[in-house]
């Protein structure tokens, strides 16, 4: 292949996948663009290497927000334990950080520190 080819097959499949096309689409491809065996093949190459590429940086991404809620409710968790009482707006961030955030709206006072504990539980913090 010369190096033009491989430039214009790499920025095909870039504009292909961002139009939604993916590496599994070979036949389709052929058949919408009228492409030759040999360039879908190379293209849905390429489009396999994007996917690739976009996965690791989706799991890097959830990975260090993930990260960051962890050490969020870590804070709030320590906060808390640094208190006498129940901060309202510090319980309430840990709920929803946990996504409990409905079950904390509806809890009551006899109910809101199972939800409380329930929320530490998910990430592994202690409140007391």
């Amino acid at each position: 292949m010369t190096e033009n080819r491989i430039s214009d097959i790499a920025t095909s499949a870039a504009a292909l996948y961002d139009g939604g096309w993916r590496a599994d689409d070979r036949d389709r491809l052929i058949t919408e663009y009228d492409l030759t065996v040999e360039d879908a093949d190379a293209i849905c190459e390429a489009l396999h290497d994007i996917e690739e590429d976009n996965d690791s940086s989706e799991d890097e991404d959830l990975l260090g927000v993930q990260h960051d809620r962890v050490e969020r409710a870590t804070e709030i968790a320590a906060a808390i334990r640094s208190m006498d009482t129940w901060d309202h707006d510090l319980c309430t961030e840990l709920c929803e950080l946990a996504g409990l955030e409905d079950e904390w709206e509806a809890a009551d006072g006899d109910t809101f520190e199972s939800i409380l504990y329930k929320a530490a539980d998910v990430f592994g913090v202690e409140l007391i």
